[in-house]
């Protein structure tokens, strides 16, 4: 008896131990299992190989065990959430989901619902275990990349109220392969700052920018901000600038090459040209300048002139050099010059008549330019 009694004191002792330590979850999970009755839930990885080995991860999701009832045949909802508790169970990082049916109220979390029935009696249990979502892995978004811990939650809720009548959780460790949100966030954010910072390098002469330029850069923010938020963060950033902060535009031109899409180097550019365009004058270095950030962001050079005609063409900014809108350079011989102009002569020709207004006003001045260009190079008489 004594033996017993001292093999028990020590189980106990232990079980106070464990406790207050991290494996207290697994000790509750163990104490559960003591009464099968209680509601109970499940998540395994599962690995579906009727799938591509990039979509093949799926978690699993059951249930178990009894669901109170304040009455008979109560119509019920099952509830099941999902965060990132690897840094805090108290501060969770949200899960994404990319599909819609794992959201809620238009927001990006996961968040899944569905109807689970009428529970017949009052304390009915569900045996045995009950599947109550399979999520493919690759529709979620963490975070951040590598391991994480990740916590379900399954909730049995009252159709009639929402009212939570029963709750389990568990946590699993999955590991993203992929970066994360927050990563990406802060990828996004490093092209904003240089995309500003060229701006400013190209657009900006003075040492200091005036308030009409900072107006330019939070009106761009604010557009960015449409499809990425915190892009507002760096208006404060921006009312403190000076263009002597960036003498050196490699360091910008490097992390728009690392991670700027296509239509996020060409909006940085654009960027530029309206800076340019709320200037006075364009010298012909500033825009030789920009043409070679150009070719190092590889962007194709008709697709720059074109957002240099379709910018400037209309703005109070003088051009020192106008034939540099039409990839004319003055240094070219009296043949080529000609050849190119006449290029540019056909394709703005057909433009005149071009249903779009703007597109015909653009025509108009441009074919203006063109005039201006062969009267002032190519002598008369020649075509």
């Amino acid at each position: 008896m004594i033996i017993v009694m001292t093999a028990v004191s020590m189980v106990l002792i232990g079980m106070t131990a464990v406790w207050f330590t991290p494996l207290r979850p697994v000790l509750l999970r163990c104490l559960s299992g003591v009464n099968r009755l209680r509601f109970t839930c499940k998540v395994q990885l599962l690995i579906d190989e009727s799938r591509s080995v990039s979509e093949d991860k799926v978690f699993c999701v059951q249930m178990i065990g009894k669901i109170p009832t304040p009455r008979d045949r109560m119509d019920t909802n099952v509830c099941v959430e999902l965060m990132d508790i690897t840094n805090s169970r108290f501060q969770p990082d949200p899960v994404l989901s990319v599909d819609e049916c794992y959201r809620s109220s238009g927001q990006a979390d996961f968040h899944f619902v569905t109807h689970n029935g009428i529970i017949p009696k009052k304390n009915a249990v569900i045996i045995p275990w009950k599947t109550i979502v399979r999520i493919p892995a690759h529709q979620l978004r963490f975070a951040r990349r590598g391991r994480r811990k990740l916590l379900f939650k399954v909730s049995i809720l009252a159709c009639e109220n929402g009212e939570v009548l029963t709750s389990d959780q568990q946590a699993i460790e999955y590991v993203f392969c992929r970066d994360g949100y927050q990563e990406l966030g802060e990828r996004k954010m490093d092209v904003l700052k240089a995309s500003i910072e060229l701006a400013a390098k190209w657009g900006v002469e003075e040492s200091s920018f005036n308030n009409e330029t900072k107006q330019t850069f939070l009106q761009w923010l604010n557009q960015e901000a449409q499809t990425f938020p915190a892009a507002m963060q760096l208006t404060e950033w921006v009312e403190t600038l000076q263009t002597h902060h960036f003498c050196n535009d490699r360091q910008a031109v490097d992390c728009l090459l690392a991670y700027a899409e296509q239509t996020d180097k060409l909006a940085a550019i654009e960027l530029a040209l309206r800076v340019f365009a709320s200037n006075a004058v364009m010298t012909t270095e500033q825009f030789a300048g920009l043409s070679d950030v150009v070719r190092r962001l590889q962007i194709k050079k008709d697709r720059f002139l074109a957002l240099c005609q379709k910018i400037l063409l209309f703005s109070e900014c003088r051009l020192q050099a106008p034939a540099l809108l039409f990839g004319i350079d003055e240094s070219m011989d009296e043949d080529t010059f000609r050849i190119r102009l006449n290029e540019e002569y056909r394709k703005w020709n057909a433009r005149v008549t071009h249903p779009d207004e703007e597109i015909r006003r653009q025509a108009d001045k441009m074919l203006s330019l063109i005039a201006e260009l062969r009267s002032s190079r190519i002598p008369s008489g020649v075509s």
